[in-house]
């Protein structure tokens, strides 16, 4: 199972420490392959911002949007189905991103 994370996400406001816990979430305690869908122009960019910052730690690709990858996804807008709605990953909201992770890991692996 996928977990995807659509690039905006990782822009400012979204803090570092709380996309570590939720990437990092998804990739150990949820056995999920993480990926970052990004526009194929913006690929590197992306990668160079978030490599410093241990952002890309438990990323295990980065997609384009016409690769359309499957899985549960990280958005700012309803696009797909199966999308959790976030404009940034904060303190805030990480634990309630966390949650959602674990019901929907729970509910697919029931079918």
């Amino acid at each position: 199972m996928n977990l995807i994370v659509v690039a905006d996400i990782v822009n400012p406001p979204t803090e570092t420490l709380p996309f570590r816990d939720v990437t990092g979430t998804a990739k150990i305690n949820f056995l999920m392959d993480v990926l970052l869908e990004s526009e194929q122009d913006l690929k590197d960019i992306y990668w160079k911002f978030m490599r410093p910052r241990g952002m890309f730690d438990y990323i295990d690709d980065i997609v384009t949007p016409r690769e359309r990858e499957e899985g549960l996804r990280i958005d700012a807008k309803k696009n797909h189905p199966k999308t959790m709605i976030a404009k940034s990953i904060t303190i805030n909201n990480e634990r309630l991103l966390i949650s959602r992770l674990s019901v929907f890991k729970a509910f697919t692996s029931r079918i």
